[in-house]
């Protein structure tokens, strides 16, 4: 009898999990509180033969009568039940066997061990393929910047030497263009703001002396830049030959004449080679002996200021050059005006009044210019060529670029 009680403690002992851990030190045995369960606590018997602790901390103990379920709290009964064929087979219990369940076999965790080696190899293989399209996209980038730099290289040397060109040909321009000295000489008492919008201008003013008489010439040729400078050297060359060689002096005659210039220069009468670009211009002639002008203007008016009033003196209105799109033969106008002491005389393109600025970025126009000159008209020429000078730059401020070639002319003839 007493083995039976050595084997019943033991049992417990195990059922409480104590023989799950490492042996407890010696100073710690004394401490255990262990109990002996009996048949009175719900042993089914005293007599085991095999006990199992599963998973969830239950411990089963199996005797030769029933198993018992020990929760750590109670005890309960499992006997064999022959009206139910879902209950154990005898209540004679010699050995436990639990059968593991599939998701934790060995095989189970070969597979598993395969899966995550397959997630690991594309976890790797896409990394791997990101990593050398993100690579190919900084390798296709960094060929782009190159070539970009390559040609933003090559663009910056061919614009050093497009720019150098043009200010070589600027250079020409203003060699054939009259001198200041020139000018003052002809016309002590003048004034001329030449303010080209690029390096080039496609206004030019031109000024000859033949019989004692003084031409002048504010030109507005069409566009500006390049092409306008071509135009105005063009025109330049013509003029010249007008009066100079074929010694026409009436201001309309030599507009006329400048007009079939420049259309058989361009070679009007093939279609191929037709342009539509023109000449803009107020032309004056000056007779001292008579104190006589004379003026004629494709567009581009003339302003006498008089006593305090300003005459204007209308041009013509088709632009040198172009008069074959009317299809009629018209003849600019030819005026004659007297000269008196103390008036002023202004020759301009449009450049002036067509510039935007100001508190709205309107254009200046011509009533405003108009204004201006008959508030500065007494002034000395120099003082009315910087007060001019410094309202465009304040219209024009630094919101607003210059839109065209600007040319005014100021003369005081007696």
């Amino acid at each position: 009898m007493p083995r039976f009680w050595i084997l019943n403690i033991g049992f417990v002992l195990l059922s409480l999990g104590v023989t799950n851990f490492n042996p407890a030190p010696s100073s710690d045995i004394d401490n255990l509180n262990v109990r002996l369960y009996t048949q009175e606590d719900g042993l089914f018997q005293l007599q085991q033969t095999c006990i199992y602790q599963n998973t969830r901390g239950f411990s089963w103990i199996g005797t030769r009568n029933g198993l018992n379920k020990f929760d750590e709290y109670s005890l309960e009964i499992f006997r064999h039940n022959k009206q139910d064929s879902s209950s154990k087979s005898s209540n004679h219990i010699n050995r436990m066997e639990v059968k593991t369940p599939v998701w934790q076999t060995g095989i189970a965790y070969f597979i598993y061990g395969i899966i995550i080696i397959f997630l690991i190899y594309f976890l790797v293989q896409y990394r791997t393929k990101s990593l050398r399209k993100a690579n190919q996209i900084l390798i296709e980038k960094d060929i782009a910047s190159r070539e970009v730099e390559k040609q933003r290289q090559e663009l910056a040397i061919k614009n050093k030497n497009i720019t150098s060109s043009i200010q070589y040909a600027k250079k020409i321009q203003e060699a054939l263009l009259p001198s200041d000295v020139m000018f003052k000489k002809l016309i002590p008492d003048s004034f001329i703001l030449f303010k080209p919008k690029d390096i080039v201008s496609g206004d030019f003013y031109w000024i000859t002396e033949r019989n004692n008489k003084v031409f002048v010439s504010a030109v507005d040729c069409t566009g500006h830049g390049v092409p306008g400078a071509f135009m105005s050297l063009i025109g330049f060359k013509i003029l010249e030959n007008i009066i100079k060689v074929q010694g026409i002096e009436k201001p309309s005659e030599i507009l006329n004449i400048l007009s079939m210039g420049i259309e058989n220069t361009f070679h009007r009468d093939e279609e191929d080679y037709l342009l539509k670009d023109g000449m803009d211009l107020a032309f004056c002639a000056f007779d001292r002996d008579k104190k006589q002008l004379e003026y004629a203007g494709a567009f581009n008016p003339l302003y006498l200021i008089r006593d305090n009033k300003l005459i204007e003196t209308i041009a013509d209105r088709f632009s040198i050059g172009l008069k074959h799109q009317l299809n009629k033969q018209n003849e600019y106008t030819n005026h004659s005006v007297s000269i008196k002491k103390g008036d002023m005389i202004y020759l301009f393109s449009d450049g002036y009044p067509d510039q935007f600025g100001g508190p709205n970025g309107k254009k200046f126009m011509y009533r405003r210019f108009r204004h201006m000159l008959l508030t500065i008209h007494k002034l000395p020429l120099q003082e009315q060529k910087d007060f001019l000078e410094k309202s465009i730059e304040t219209w024009k401020g630094d919101k607003y670029d210059q839109v065209d070639d600007i040319l005014v002319i100021g003369i005081r003839p007696v």
